[in-house]
């Protein structure tokens, strides 16, 4: 596994479309069964749209930790805050808001090792309001900021995301529990001249997301410049009121 260096803030975002493959898996959106249950916010985030604060613990197979703990905010504009941690440092913050469509996007992300704030417009939808058999597309103007000078515009790009039903099964013997739901995503962005394409896998079951797998690869020029892959499973829940 290779951990990119670039100052993009593609590991941000878990997306992806078609087929993934990732250490030996394949994520396959093929022959989905045209009675496959859609997919909802309420479905794949529960936390997020019932506003609880909870920490969800992962583990990756290379042995890392992570966190991601999810904070219901006052803001009337905005869901919920996930902050990620790896090893106990905080590597991201996402600020969650609802979709015009009954859905949830990230209007914002702050890199927290990278000193990065990256916004789009739209927010980048995370899950529409109602994931079927057909695929659900979108394109973003993308902004990226120093953390220490917000208002300050270091690049600006465009992305295009296409989200789509995949085969639950995938999941099921890696996360030792029944994934219900999966969806499989591709992100695009364009950061001339450099580019991120980001294929990624989510599963779930009632509890929300259980399994995310991803690669990704930034060129510049067109020659790779760097690459990750990565899983993560989930080992527990814990509610945020009894740590």
């Amino acid at each position: 596994m290779k951990r990119s260096t670039t100052p993009l803030f593609a590991s941000a975002i878990p997306l992806l479309l078609g087929a993934c493959t990732q250490q030996g898996i394949m994520l396959s959106t093929d022959g989905i069964p045209s009675n496959s249950p859609p997919v909802t916010p309420s479905i794949a985030y529960p936390n997020v749209m019932s506003r609880n604060s909870v920490t969800r613990h992962y583990i990756a197979e290379d042995g890392a930790r992570f966190e991601e703990i999810i904070e219901p905010t006052t803001d009337p504009d905005t869901l919920a805050k996930i902050t990620r941690l790896e090893n106990d440092e905080v590597v991201l913050v996402r600020t969650i808001v609802g979709t015009a469509d009954g859905g949830i996007g990230v209007s914002e992300v702050l890199e927290a090792d990278r000193g990065l704030i990256t916004r789009f417009a739209p927010p980048l939808v995370l899950m529409p309001g109602n994931l079927g058999q057909e695929p659900f597309m979108q394109r973003v103007n993308v902004t990226v900021s120093p953390e220490d000078d917000p208002s300050a515009v270091e690049r600006k790009g465009t992305g295009q995301l296409v989200m789509r039903l995949a085969d639950p099964e995938a999941a099921t013997d890696q996360a030792n529990r029944q994934a219900t739901h999966s969806v499989a995503s591709t992100m695009a962005l364009s950061f001339p001249p450099a580019s991120v394409k980001r294929h990624s896998g989510r599963f779930f079951d009632t509890s929300g997301l259980v399994e995310e797998v991803w690669d990704e690869r930034i060129t510049v020029f067109g020659i790779t410049s760097d690459e990750e892959q990565r899983r993560l499973i989930l080992h527990k829940d814990t509610p945020r009121d009894s740590e």
